[in-house]
């Protein structure tokens, strides 16, 4: 066993191996979550665990001091096997997040039950006193399923019902989450421009975002909150350069708002027999420790939005359960430059195991800063629990 990734080790770049600017920007982020370095630098590998010895293998070169360049070449071959990041095709950063989380889920998951060790901080058990047996029954699954530091560290938990406003049934629905999606032209049109959506398509769009027809993941995406003053306190930082603006806080109370579903935008109710008005309700029950927040601006990032988001954010309000981590310290965000977010270049800013931060671009490495510098458009937000 490894001893604690060494956390004096200087900030590495990694080498593009062929267009993947996109998987180096991750691969940095991910690395600069100081419990998941920490976790799997001393975890027992088996031969299967491909994925996990490829990851490891890009740990231990970014932990080593006598090197200058970290070259990932073996994790780019082991996620190679997926036709999405073969070849030297661009691709987007948010897939490969989605395609990491669950396939070393699965391997770890897998290792700790054979060693009967499952090691894991069963966190969704702060969820007490539920008196729904349907909760309690996908709470019974999610912890005998998931036995690892990501789902320790990166999994939520929440719920969203529909209830008809004419019999008043409640149809609620459960789900674990690991990104969190921010679809920002439709928080942008919710605060902003008052608009009516005029369609079921719109309405489902705003509110039920999830990656299950996609290859690489099958968890819910998508939150959002109003802007709040007292936040004004904190570092702010806009993403986007646009005059069009939106606050972190505004992207997370859209998520978990009310929304009506009449007129064109009716529900079937199996009680009723017919369509009737409906009010949609979300909620948070259990937060991750780390939070990664995707900043969509819709299909080839065309929609000029700014983002306001700071270094240090509070989501009390939204979290139902008082176990779970509401503040949070941004700590990697990963910039795009360019029209499309399946082009361009992708870059990564992390705060430092000293505190301070670096831009990676790819091998180059520049820095220390005192706070996050801006390039271009931030993209993807991490935000660690600041109790970590």
């Amino acid at each position: 066993m490894n001893p604690p990734v060494n956390l004096s080790t200087k900030p590495i770049g990694l080498q593009n191996v062929g267009a993947t600017c996109y998987m180096n920007a991750v691969l940095q982020c991910l690395f600069h979550v100081k419990n998941l370095t920490n976790e799997l630098f001393q975890y027992q590998y088996f031969p299967f665990m491909k994925f996990a010895l490829s990851y490891m293998d890009v740990i231990t070169q970014l932990s080593n001091n006598s090197i200058k360049v970290a070259v990932p070449l073996c994790f780019k071959n082991v996620i190679s096997v997926n036709p999405l990041f073969r070849g030297i095709q661009a691709n987007d950063s948010k897939d490969l997040i989605l395609y990491f989380f669950e396939n070393i889920e699965n391997e770890l998951t897998l290792k700790n039950y054979i060693c009967q060790n499952p090691k894991y901080m069963n966190r969704i058990k702060s969820i007490k006193n539920v008196e729904n047996q349907q909760l309690m029954n996908i709470i019974n699954v999610f912890e005998n399923s998931h036995k690892s530091v990501i789902s320790d560290l990166f999994y939520g938990f929440k719920s969203n019902s529909i209830e008809c406003l004419t019999c008043h049934q409640k149809l609620l629905n459960y789900q674990i989450f690991n990104i969190i999606i921010f679809p920002i032209e439709i928080i942008y049109n919710s605060f902003h421009d008052k608009t009516p959506y005029k369609s079921q398509t719109e309405i489902g769009r705003r509110n039920y975002y999830t990656t299950s027809n996609n290859s690489y993941g099958n968890f819910y995406n998508g939150y959002n909150n109003f802007g709040n003053d007292k936040y004004k306190t904190n570092i702010g930082y806009s993403s986007g350069f646009g005059q069009k603006k939106v606050t972190i806080y505004e992207c997370f109370d859209n998520e978990i708002s009310d929304t009506d579903f009449n007129g064109d935008n009716q529900v079937f109710c199996n009680r009723c027999k017919k369509m009737t008005d409906s009010l949609g309700k979300n909620k948070i029950y259990s937060s991750p420790h780390v939070l990664v927040l995707i900043l969509d601006r819709g299909k080839g990032n065309k929609f000029d939005c700014d983002v306001e988001f700071y270094e240090t954010i509070d989501i009390k309000k939204y979290v139902e359960s008082q176990n779970c981590p509401v503040k949070y310290n941004l700590i990697g965000v990963i910039t795009h430059l360019g029209e499309s977010s399946m082009s361009g270049h992708f870059i990564a800013d992390c705060k430092h195991f000293d505190g301070k931060w670096y831009t990676f671009n790819d091998s180059i490495v520049s820095g220390p800063y005192s706070s996050y510098q801006k390039h271009g458009t931030p993209y993807i937000l991490f935000y660690q629990n600041s109790e970590l």
